[in-house]
């Protein structure tokens, strides 16, 4: 299932109200986690527009079809001309994907970011029963994800 997209990042949206305003506006939905990550001082976003080609991929795609620790896929980007996403892709991405199929949920695939729990967390981006969210889940580095979970890279 993978395919490329690209993103704008630096918007003029800026912090966690900002964000939370945007795509609570865009009729969507926002995790508690989610917010806390986004107020974080590690959570950054760009002054000016760029844009940023993303390639979706599954684990079992880069080679993990068993599944596989962060620190695994980390190593394995640079066969794949992949990198990983600025955090900002996590909301932008929320916003500019509007017409996400129902049951896809994507990891973005990101330097961790220490929640207000003191845990490890990183962007999902879903659509359930419930809406289209924007999600902050653990990212624990000894956790290992299935070969069928599917994540947002940066394209080198």
């Amino acid at each position: 299932m993978s395919w490329n997209t690209t993103i704008l990042t630096g918007t003029g949206i800026v912090g966690v109200d900002g964000f939370c305003e945007a795509i609570r506006s865009s009729d969507m939905q926002i995790g508690d986690w989610a917010k806390d990550i986004l107020g974080q001082p590690a959570f950054s976003v760009v002054d000016k527009e760029i844009k940023i080609d993303l390639s979706i991929m599954s684990l079992a795609e880069l080679g993990f079809g068993s599944g596989a620790h962060y620190n695994q896929i980390c190593e394995s980007l640079g066969r794949f001309s992949l990198k990983k996403c600025p955090a900002e892709i996590g909301p932008q991405m929320r916003l500019q994907y509007p017409n996400q199929p129902k049951g896809e949920w994507l990891i973005v695939f990101m330097n961790p970011i220490i929640a207000s729990d003191d845990n490890l967390r990183i962007f999902h981006v879903g659509h359930n029963d419930r809406g289209r969210w924007l999600v902050g889940d653990l990212c624990n580095l000894d956790h290992i994800w299935g070969g069928r979970n599917h994540f947002v890279f940066a394209m080198e």
